[in-house]
């Protein structure tokens, strides 16, 4: 119960946005072929928004810190832009179940296509600098190892944007979880009687 109490909030942040993810796919129901990829691809909004709601709840003091805060908007809007730009295509396509092929001859034919295409590259781009730079501020302020900001510098530049972009916060949201973890258990420790073990609730978190 000790575990249910501590870390309730992480399943119910990402519960959240995935539950939104799914009203907002509802509301494209004519999104079929390559439409539905790039529905598919304006979707990390709402797993963003929850991860870093998760990496603020697991680091409070980052609120008092503009940087931190900055950075982690700044990722935010860079997924809404993502997000704006693939519905452009989404829009553009209508009900049309068109495959790749397609999309090759007949794509320049219709307004907004191939403009939304252009948005897309340059969010993506934009969302990967981003994902980026949080890692960097919170590594800056110590919330993070070096070791976790470089792993999730690598998995933001290898993963492909198009699917996630910035893939590597999932390693920031790790990463501040352990961090919160170490610290509740050096709590445990720090308010245990001399010559008593620590509340075996708190080992049990390992």
């Amino acid at each position: 119960m000790q575990f249910v109490r501590r870390w309730w909030p992480v399943p119910i942040l990402l519960g959240l946005g995935a539950v939104a993810e799914q009203i907002f796919r509802a509301q494209y129901p004519d999104a079929v072929g390559h439409a539905a990829g790039h529905l598919d691809s304006a979707t990390p909004l709402f797993l963003g928004v929850a991860a870093t709601s998760v990496i603020f709840w697991a680091t409070p003091r980052a609120w008092r810190e503009p940087e931190v805060v900055i950075a982690a908007l700044t990722w935010i809007a860079a997924l809404g832009w993502v997000m704006i730009a693939n519905l452009e295509i989404v829009t553009a396509l209508g009900s049309r179940n068109w495959t790749d092929a397609d999309v090759e001859r007949l794509g320049e034919s219709l307004p907004g296509f191939v403009e939304g295409h252009d948005h897309v590259g340059t969010a993506l781009k934009a969302a990967v600098v981003t994902a980026i730079l949080l890692a960097i501020t919170l590594l800056i302020r110590h919330h993070i190892g070096a070791g976790a900001a470089v792993g999730s510098i690598a998995l933001s530049l290898v993963f492909p944007p198009w699917i996630t972009p910035g893939a590597g916060v999932v390693v920031l949201v790790v990463a501040t979880c352990m961090a919160r973890r170490k610290r509740l258990r050096q709590v445990g420790a720090a308010e245990a009687p001399e010559g008593v073990s620590p509340d075996p609730s708190t080992r049990a978190e390992t």
